[in-house]
């Protein structure tokens, strides 16, 4: 009883906060200048988004079929996208479910669910390290306006107030970071929570070995490139997609990508609400975009996927149940 009052209670806090941000997002949009600007933007690059969406997930689904072959050869591609499609549809509802989802779709047809779920912890260590790889290389590419912007506008206030070099506050927190990770480490086998954690950390790094041993992890890291880059075409199309694209190139197209990952850590179905307040304070405080365009960005790009979720996923769903076991 308790845990089902407490799975409402978590639901209606992500309901809640959802429909809290959708409402920060909209509150100031005039809906018919909002309409008129839809109307006036690039449908084709739009289509074409929600086209390398799907591909994206043929991508994941065949990087996935690598990592369960040493498990069960007999598990299909057309398995493995059903699982990949149905997995991010139940995402809509509840927030990271999908994963388990998946794992119970490619496990239906007789193949251990622990064996399955094991290859999804493989796969999201790689995608971790693809998203680390990803921030380096923004900050990188980007070094001027977002080192202006990290420097000035965020470590710069903390330094002049405390009379801190920023070098010094840098130190002091990657210091603080190796700290945290020793303490988790340190404590691992007293406190259930630096247990996860440290399991989490632990889970990460087999992941990445076990893709480093694996028969065909060429095609692997080719797959996850190829997966990233994907991710990165949606979110320049979606740019050339609006009336006017302010500029914006594939570096900007790349720390927009980065910036609704960011919105996945939001506890909210879908990414409703968090993608579009977190995409237009983006564009509008970084490139001084207005924030009725920020919004019309960010409802192409999160629309435009969660449509192709739905499609993909209903197909896949009804895949699943005709056929045979």
């Amino acid at each position: 009883m308790k845990e089902s009052l407490g799975k409402i209670v978590r639901y209606a806090f992500s309901a809640a906060l959802a429909g809290g941000l959708l409402w920060l997002s909209f509150r100031e949009v005039n809906w018919k200048e909002f309409v008129n600007v839809l109307g006036s933007c690039n449908w084709l690059m739009v289509v074409l988004s929600m086209a390398v969406g799907f591909f994206s997930c043929a991508v994941r689904a065949l990087r996935w079929k690598l990592l369960l072959n040493p498990v069960d050869r007999s598990v299909s591609r057309i398995s493995c996208l059903d699982g990949v499609c149905i997995g991010r549809f139940a995402n809509l509802a509840v927030q990271h479910i999908g994963e388990l989802v998946r794992c119970g779709v490619v496990s239906r047809r007789g193949t251990p669910y622990d064996k399955v779920f094991g290859t999804v912890v493989v796969e999201r260590a790689w995608d971790m390290f693809m998203l680390f790889a990803m921030l380096i290389l923004t900050a990188w590419t980007s070094r001027e306006r977002f080192g202006f912007f990290i420097g000035e506008r965020v470590l710069g206030p903390i330094s002049s107030r405390f009379s801190l070099d920023l070098g010094f506050i840098l130190a002091a927190l990657a210091g603080l970071v190796l700290l945290a990770l020793w303490l988790v480490w340190r404590f691992r086998n007293r406190s259930r929570l630096c247990g996860r954690l440290w399991s989490f950390v632990a889970g990460t790094l087999d992941g990445m070995k076990a893709v480093l041993a694996m028969k065909g992890k060429g095609w692997f890291i080719i797959l996850t490139v190829m997966l990233w880059f994907c991710f990165l075409m949606t979110s320049w199309l979606t740019i050339k997609a609006l009336p006017t694209d302010y500029g914006l190139g594939m570096a900007d197209a790349l720390f927009l990508m980065l910036v609704g990952s960011v919105a996945g850590l939001v506890p909210v179905p879908g990414g409703f609400g968090a993608f579009h307040y977190i995409i237009a304070l983006a564009l509008s405080t970084i490139y001084g975009i207005p924030w009725e365009m920020g919004i019309i960005f960010a409802t192409l790009s999160h629309e435009s996927q969660t449509l192709t979720t739905i499609l993909s996923g209903s197909c896949c769903l009804l895949n699943e149940s005709l056929s045979k076991e």
